[in-house]
């Protein structure tokens, strides 16, 4: 008898969410820095997942595929600055989500969380807390958030030049939209 009971309860699926770039489309994840010579704003592929059940996830970018439009920058950034041939990837590992997360777990609606974690940058992994809003269109699911931070809390060495110096502050924007459906 408890047999038939428990086949007739639903079973709960992992709702696992694919992120992925779009050559195609706007950019989904940006950087944002100043300098001397004025704002610029930076923009980077990625790929990753996240487990709404579970509340964990990653996000990763590839660090030689950052760029900003200006071909000097951007070499200094990935060869000096990241050395992409050493630290490949920028990874976020999610590790909880606080705030609206039952509603975030429950499939449908919309409200705001934080999203707890490791980021890794170079070799410099830090604790971090990412603000992020949320809505889903049905078995689609919308993330967007900001993250503030100082580059040098990572290790990565100042990339400012005679001509132009950074500020060492700077801020990622994502503008996320999930690729596809929930995975069983």
């Amino acid at each position: 008898m408890l047999l038939v009971l428990l086949a007739a309860l639903p079973l709960a699926q992992a709702e696992v969410f694919t992120f992925a770039s779009d050559p195609t489309a706007p950019a989904a994840l940006t950087f944002h820095n100043s300098s001397t010579l004025g704002d610029f704003q930076g923009a980077a592929g990625f790929t990753g997942q996240l487990d709404t059940r579970a509340l964990k996830g990653v996000l990763t970018v590839p660090a030689a595929g950052l760029v900003t439009g200006n071909g000097p920058r951007d070499t200094r950034l990935r060869s000096f600055c990241l050395e992409v041939a050493r630290f490949a990837n920028i990874v976020f590992q999610v590790t909880g989500v606080t705030g609206d997360a039952a509603t975030l777990q429950s499939g449908a609606g919309s409200g705001t969380v934080s999203l707890q974690g490791a980021l890794t940058v170079r070799d410099v992994t830090r604790t971090v807390t990412v603000p992020a809003s949320f809505s889903y269109d049905g078995a689609v699911l919308h993330l967007a958030g900001r993250y503030d931070l100082r580059w040098a809390d990572f290790g990565v060495p100042d990339p400012s030049v005679v001509m132009s110096t950074l500020a060492p502050d700077m801020y990622v924007a994502f503008d996320l939209t999930s690729t596809a459906a929930p995975t069983p």
